[in-house]
């Protein structure tokens, strides 16, 4: 398969489509790696303020979270929170194998 990526009429790196693009699995599991929902967070974005994370978080109607275990919230949320995480890291889109999942739609528009 040949082929160029652009974004705004420009041609991306794959470096800079790192830093862009984000792709969360249906099996979570493997994408998280913290002790809890917010170190999580910060993990994914060190430099992401406490507002910006509580103001995530409670986008992502994990607020209540924030101090628990990543593996023992539902699937749903686990996909929530791996989702929260690429949006901390600023990244534009997100590619899904099952965007139904925990209602994702609404938390991403």
């Amino acid at each position: 398969m040949n082929g160029e990526i652009l974004y705004k009429g420009k041609k991306l790196s794959g470096k800079a489509r790192t830093k862009l693009f984000g792709m969360v699995m249906q099996e979570v599991n493997h994408q998280l790696f913290s002790d809890s929902v917010k170190n999580e967070c910060l993990l994914a974005n060190e430099e992401a303020s406490e507002q910006k994370i509580r103001e995530l978080l409670e986008k992502f109607d994990l607020e209540e979270y924030a101090e628990y275990h990543p593996m023992i919230l539902s699937g749903g949320q686990r996909q929530r929170l791996a989702n929260f995480c690429r949006c901390t890291r600023m990244i534009h889109f997100i590619r899904q194998n099952s965007p139904q999942t925990g209602d994702m739609r609404r938390a991403l528009i």
